[in-house]
């Protein structure tokens, strides 16, 4: 099964590549490992369409069709994600990771940074992932991060958090780290969020969203649920801007299918995977 977008042969021939990290190795609660395949069957149930002659197709995103290359390799292991990464990179490629807990894109991070001098991180999250002391779990993954020389913090932003601890607030202002809260999002507007983050990063950057950025209202198929969180057009539209601006690389983790209802946090995740992929210059 592959993502409604796959649309080439090979790794060769793409421009993005997506996989499925189908690992809950470092989550506190089971059913993320579902996700990647989930995601994908939701982009062929409900992203996808087919002509009077039964002929299929793929929606389209809102920008437009998508003019690049993807090619959807599949699920691996999380032990090899790091040197998979790093040859896509490498090879001037876009890898797309589909998860899965979130502490595989530590992992995604490793590979970035073994094929990239420097780089700058956009971290969508209800939570800061600055806990320190625990190692390479869903709630560690900025704080581990953190210590790869490649990954400047001070130019990169953590966005629509809304559940961390004292210390973690204290870890993001000694690290520099631009938080930018749901309730910010939602007072100033994605636009002059976007410019926020625009003055901050780099030349180039990873995405990593969690899932759980966005409300739960619209996303309840998350391990760990926090209210008041970002709408759906206000995660996409953002993440649009951001890919416009030039990436690296993404991902969209922690879709948890055993606790979604009627396929709303999958279908958000594979038609917010369109978005991006059509957003790519």
């Amino acid at each position: 099964m592959k993502i409604a977008w796959h649309n080439c042969y090979s790794v060769s021939d793409a421009d993005i590549v997506l996989f499925g990290a189908a690992s809950q190795e470092g989550s506190l609660y089971s059913g993320t490992k579902q996700g990647p395949n989930e995601i994908r069957a939701a982009s062929l149930k409900w992203l996808s369409g087919s002509t009077l002659q039964g002929k299929a197709f793929a929606l389209q995103p809102q920008s437009g069709v998508i003019k690049k290359r993807i090619f959807d390799a599949y699920n691996i292991e999380k032990r090899e994600i790091a040197g998979f990464v790093q040859r896509i990179t490498a090879a001037k490629k876009i890898p797309a990771m589909l998860g899965g807990d979130h502490s595989n894109t530590l992992e995604a991070l490793k590979g970035i940074s073994q094929s990239k001098k420097s780089f700058s991180l956009v971290y969508f999250d209800a939570h800061l992932d600055l806990v320190q002391g625990q190692g390479r779990f869903y709630g560690s993954v900025v704080s581990d991060a953190s210590k790869l020389k490649q990954l400047k913090l001070g130019k990169s932003a953590c966005i629509g958090c809304r559940a961390f601890r004292e210390s973690e607030l204290k870890i993001a202002k000694k690290k520099k780290l631009l938080v930018i809260n749901a309730v910010m999002v939602e007072e100033l507007g994605i636009k002059k969020v976007f410019r926020k983050i625009k003055k901050r990063i780099g030349k180039r950057v990873y995405m990593s969203i969690d899932i759980d950025c966005v409300d739960p209202a619209s996303a309840p198929g998350v391990s760990d649920p926090v209210p008041a969180g970002l709408t759906p057009n206000q995660l996409t539209g953002l993440a649009k801007m951001i890919t416009a601006s030039g990436i690296i690389g993404f991902d969209i983790m922690e879709v948890n299918p055993g606790r979604d209802k009627s396929n709303l946090t999958t279908s958000l995740a594979a038609k917010l995977f369109s978005e991006i992929a059509g957003s790519v210059k």
